[in-house]
């Protein structure tokens, strides 16, 4: 048995990357979750991650909530891989999971560190196709949230605290082709919290105030996040 662990913070990529791993038999130990007191972390998601623990809870998984006091780079890092090894070390894993689509900064990183150890890196989204990714999270169940937006082409006006459906999928696909950035957020021009998935035992509801920065920037200041 493949014994792993999820680098998860509750965002699509990550709730997607559990549900692949788990239908690809591996085992799944825990779900970790990084939570950096920076409010720009280099490697790790920020919006709404110390919640992650209900969407775990949802799922059925033992979480694990690990705080970065860095907030510099260098020792984000140097914190993400000694707290890596001692999980590796005290639940005996083989694999880490991790929801990267096309950040070959982050896989690479990820990768150093489980060769390190001595273990493997799996990443199920690597490489998916944007466009056909953004459709198979909606077609599949997994409904996301857009928590934060530092992009042009996205005003947080319309985009922030919205559920993406299909049609929102298909407004976010074309101003992608406009203004230049990743439908899928990978390069973090936005992120994501899931509210719902076939994983999921209930529903999570989010009240939220919306905080508009400017025309490009925006985020959500959650007051409740709840089993519904």
């Amino acid at each position: 048995m493949n014994r792993a662990i999820v680098l998860f913070s509750g965002g699509k990529d990550s709730v997607y990357a559990t549900h692949l791993s788990l239908l690809k038999g591996f085992e799944i130990v825990s779900l970790v979750t990084f939570i950096p007191k920076g409010k720009s972390p280099w490697i790790v998601h920020r919006p709404l991650a110390e919640y992650s623990w209900l969407s775990a809870e949802s799922i059925g998984i033992n979480h694990i909530s690990i705080p970065i006091i860095s907030e510099d780079r260098d020792g984000e890092e140097k914190e993400i891989r000694r707290s890596l090894e001692e999980l590796i070390e005290r639940y005996d894993i083989n694999y880490i999971v991790i929801g990267v689509l096309g950040s070959y900064t982050q896989r690479m990183f990820f990768q150093e560190i489980a060769e390190d150890i001595g273990v493997d890196l799996y990443t199920p989204l690597w490489g998916r196709d944007r466009e056909q990714y953004l459709f198979e999270l909606i077609d599949n169940g997994i409904e996301f949230m857009i928590t934060s937006i530092t992009t042009w082409g996205l005003p947080p006006s319309h985009f922030l605290g919205k559920i993406v459906s299909r049609e929102l999928a298909m407004e976010i696909l074309r101003r992608a082709k406009i203004y230049g950035f990743d439908p899928c957020f990978e390069g973090g021009e936005a992120e994501t919290f899931v509210v719902n998935a076939p994983l999921y035992r209930f529903k999570l509801c989010i009240n939220a105030k919306p905080i508009i920065v400017s025309d490009t920037e925006g985020y959500i200041e959650p007051i409740n996040v709840y089993k519904c």
